[in-house]
């Protein structure tokens, strides 16, 4: 967005003015549910909830290592009617978009038949039922009496769930960010060492030796310029034939390192899960502590309250189609539910 300038003549200098564009997440302000006609519209684009698992290795672990446990601590009571694959996904829509759908199938009695997973990510609330999207458009409908849609709870809306990472989503993407500068900063050789100045008649024979040595292996990773006059006064000694001039620091001061280790501390926290759990490598000597410790507490704090989310299953088919167990850890300790 810019001033008017067209009025000024093309001789004289224009100033302006230029305002960044916001809209790119403006979405994460959102807390509304719009109604477009066709059903309620989610206060975040979930399209970009679901790419936020692409950005950020340590987010993705941190999902992946919930849903290992869980899955080991729960089993469908009858495949045919509620399957293991079914229970999973559910899982991981709760996790990524805070909320989960499944809808129940009748047969010709009225009993039920089986329970179908419908994807949050393309799953809606309209006003007299929920209905299943088909690239934007409504493909299928459901009873709302037939629908379990278990959401985590956002005091703004009711509609939908609220994914438990939101706080840290800025934090996601700025890893994204940084990776992406780092990455493209060192791709396109922006990353240039030195120059190097030589001046006077040098044999070809030198000068290629010299080159050799600055390009360095394969996985050289900053480029060097070399700049050479016969032509210029070589002086009387080698200092003043050969001279270093720093282009920019090899080092990349754009506090990479600072920004991963902050995001990755923020997202840890969002998720409340053990680094240990993660394969994350500890800085210090002492390390993170008894993994066995934090993965009971894990268990407790994290994963219990899944089980009492999927338990709403049972409850929504007046059978026991869910059994959960303890935490086996696998070295003589089970965590118990």
């Amino acid at each position: 967005m810019m001033t008017d300038t067209e009025s000024q003549p093309d001789d004289k200098i224009k100033a302006y003015a230029i305002f960044p564009n916001q809209r790119r997440m403006s979405w994460l302000n959102g807390s509304r549910c719009y109604w477009n006609g066709h059903y309620y519209e989610t206060p975040v684009p979930r399209m970009e909830l679901a790419r936020s698992l692409d950005v950020m290795p340590h987010h993705d672990s941190a999902m992946e290592a919930k849903i290992n446990v869980l899955m080991s601590t729960v089993e469908p009571t009858n495949e045919k009617k509620l399957s293991a694959e079914a229970i999973e996904r559910m899982a991981w829509d709760y996790l990524i978009y805070g909320d989960y759908f499944t809808v129940a199938h009748r047969n010709k009695l009225g009993g039920l038949s089986h329970y179908e997973h419908l994807p949050s990510l393309h799953t809606r609330r309209a006003k007299r039922n929920f209905v299943l999207l088909d690239n934007g458009l409504v493909d299928s409908k459901y009873k709302i009496e037939d629908v379990l849609h278990s959401i985590r709870y956002d005091g703004r809306q009711d509609m939908y769930g609220r994914p438990g990472y939101m706080a840290a989503l800025l934090s996601i993407f700025l890893g994204q960010a940084s990776t992406k500068f780092r990455y493209h900063y060192v791709k396109n050789r922006s990353n240039t060492g030195f120059l190097m100045y030589l001046a006077g008649a040098i044999d070809n024979e030198v000068i290629e030796e010299i080159e050799d040595a600055l390009a360095g292996g394969e996985d050289e990773q900053f480029g060097n310029v070399v700049i050479h006059d016969p032509g210029a006064n070589s002086g009387a000694n080698t200092g003043e034939k050969i001279k270093l001039i720093p282009i920019s620091d090899s080092k990349n001061k754009d506090d990479f390192e600072q920004v991963q280790q902050v995001t990755l501390e923020t997202v840890l926290a969002a998720h409340r899960w053990p680094p240990q759990l993660m394969g994350i490598v500890p800085k210090n000597a002492s390390g993170f502590g008894s993994v066995t410790d934090a993965a009971q507490v894990a268990f407790v704090n994290e994963i219990l309250p899944l089980h009492r989310k999927l338990a709403g299953i049972n409850r929504h088919a007046g059978q026991k189609l869910i059994r959960f167990k303890g935490y086996d850890l696998g070295v003589g300790g089970k965590a118990e539910g």
